[in-house]
């Protein structure tokens, strides 16, 4: 590109501002026949630290020499351009920090990074026996199996809601739980709506909706934040997605058969007084009385609430 003319730091490669007036030139080396005349636009350049960019050995071992051979007295310090591509990215920043600042403050960071843990989240996960999407070590396939896909699927959907390494990790053990995930299977096959409900520190629960809509009721008293989210869409994104082949006869059902509508409950001398409002085009309700709601009268009490709606009751007696 055609440099401008008769312009202050029109003539170099890159310079870094900061906001208190202190400036870094750099000047790129990757011609020979150019190195005179780049080393001069460094010299002349005002900056209180000048940086040299040099073309790889391999490439073009000449420019590298002659840089170094026509400024012996007063080199400016130098990086290779393949080390702006390494791998690591934080070498090249330690590298960069140590031209720029100095070698103080890049060891200091080279200190920092070791003092932090090196080991990724999914090895600690893999040595907890979290059942996740994990590589085979020996042969590199993945160990694929319902639950672990539904598993991965929930902790990424959380991943970014909980940042603290620790509080994913005890989550991670809480929820990948054999027990949990059957707990969870069974209810999406009878149709139950179920919902993860947690702040991934010490609320941690999986509830029904019914459930879920008491605590949504008592959730003036929480004042920290909590995360909702619908298991029954992760596994039908599971259905969808991974597994287009399935019969219809193995599939979760997509109609909840536990939905309840907005349900209030009055402490009153006399007993609890529960109001109810059923979903939309509800034609039939079954009642589970309490345990102690064993008289006649009790029960009538209870159907007369749904025939004052016109609506089909069935009741269950679990005392």
């Amino acid at each position: 590109m055609p440099e401008p003319q008769g312009l202050a730091g029109g003539r170099n490669d890159l310079m870094l501002f900061e906001f208190s007036g202190r400036k870094v030139v750099f000047e790129i080396f990757a011609s020979n026949s150019q190195v005179s005349r780049d080393l001069r636009i460094l010299d002349k350049t005002a900056a209180d630290r000048k940086i040299a960019v040099v073309i790889d050995r391999d490439i073009d071992a000449s420019v590298h020499i002659r840089f170094l051979r026509e400024n012996p007295e007063s080199n400016f310090p130098f990086i290779f351009i393949g080390d702006l591509f390494e791998r690591s990215p934080s070498a090249c920043v330690t590298k960069l920090m140590a031209l720029i600042y100095g070698d103080d403050l890049a060891r200091l960071r080279v200190l920092l990074r070791a003092l932090v843990s090196k080991v990724d989240l999914s090895d600690l996960y893999r040595s907890e026996g979290i059942p996740l999407l994990f590589k085979h070590k020996s042969t590199g396939e993945l160990e694929v199996s319902y639950e672990r896909v539904f598993n991965t699927l929930v902790l990424n959907r959380c991943a970014s809601m909980c940042r603290e390494r620790s509080y994913r990790l005890e989550f991670a053990r809480w929820f990948c739980r054999r027990e949990l995930f059957e707990y969870v299977a069974i209810r999406m096959a009878m149709g139950v709506n179920m919902f993860l409900y947690t702040d991934f520190r010490k609320e941690k629960a999986v509830y029904a909706d019914t459930d879920l809509a008491d605590w949504i009721r008592f959730g003036y008293n929480f004042s920290d934040p909590r995360v909702i989210l619908s298991l029954n869409s992760i596994a039908w994104y599971v259905e969808d997605r991974l597994l287009k082949n399935l019969h219809p006869s193995q599939k979760l059902p997509r109609k909840m058969t536990m939905l309840l509508g907005m349900c209030t409950q009055h402490f009153m001398e006399q007993g609890n007084v529960t109001v109810v409002s059923p979903a939309k085009n509800t034609k039939r309700i079954v009642l589970i009385p309490p345990t102690d709601c064993t008289t006649t009268k009790q029960k009538r009490a209870l159907k007369k609430m749904v025939e004052v709606a016109g609506i089909e009751s069935n009741f269950i007696d679990i005392g």
